[in-house]
């Protein structure tokens, strides 16, 4: 995903109000103008508050408008791609459960913040030193071919998630600390045409690989497209919907 800063002049955004989750955001108090707005959407949407004392001041500090022009998120990349959208940096976040250790547990994250709806857009963390050939993510056209059958991204929601994006982080089907790259999105989908339903798809990439079983050896499966896994999470109730690691790139290593 490349970025680019740019620096813009917007009105206003009138009745800016914080809301919680499930509360819908309304069209006319949308608009985040301001850097501290921005911060202030990405912390509803990700709950990074809820473990630390968060240094308000140089989050902000360091918040920038930017553009992003090779975004592939399947069926919602046209929404991100040239758009302005504010990009929101929280270092030192832990991943990890009260008994582990808390040095292996921390990691950076990045927050897309629509400017101009403050709608989330993608929540990104890469490991320093990592990769990302080693799990490349497949083009928007080969995502969305593997997907269509069952499953479809509408839209991003227009009410803030009832568990936020650190709660559902830690219903993950893999340990989110082992991960070389996490990538999020907060979507409405439809899965096996059931009604629209939102969701965290949560994708951890860069992972222990699924081993093959031996008599499956005839049939094998590289490793880039074994070592990452998506899962699919209720963003009402946290409910853990389903696992897969799709969608897959054409990698042959």
């Amino acid at each position: 995903m490349r970025v680019f800063t740019i620096s813009l002049f917007f009105a206003a955004c009138i009745g800016f109000t914080p809301v919680t989750g499930g509360e819908h955001i309304n069209d006319d108090q949308c608009l985040i103008d301001t850097p501290d707005k921005a911060v202030s959407r990405a912390i509803a949407y990700t709950g990074f508050d809820k473990s630390k004392a968060l240094p308000l001041d140089h989050i902000i500090e360091k918040t920038k408008l930017t553009m992003v022009t090779n975004d592939r998120t399947p069926y919602l990349h046209e929404q991100i791609n040239n758009v302005p959208v504010w990009e929101v940096t929280f270092d030192d976040i832990n991943v990890c459960d009260g008994n582990s250790d808390e040095s292996k547990c921390l990691r950076t994250f990045d927050v897309l913040i629509d400017q101009a709806t403050g709608k989330l857009l993608k929540i990104h963390s890469i490991q320093v030193g990592y990769d990302t050939g080693k799990s490349p993510l497949p083009t928007v056209e080969y995502a969305e071919k593997q997907m269509q059958a069952s499953e479809v991204y509408l839209g991003f929601p227009d009410e803030l998630p009832e568990y936020v994006f650190i709660e559902a982080l830690s219903n993950t089907a893999y340990k989110a600390k082992n991960a070389g790259e996490i990538i999020a999105v907060y979507v409405k989908e439809t899965y096996m045409d059931s009604a629209p339903n939102r969701i965290w798809a949560i994708d951890l990439r860069g992972i222990d690989p699924i081993p093959i079983a031996s008599h499956y050896s005839s049939m094998y499966v590289p490793e880039c497209q074994r070592n990452h896994r998506r899962t699919v999470i209720d963003a009402k109730t946290r409910h853990q919907m389903f696992i897969d690691t799709f969608p897959q790139s054409r990698c042959r290593f």
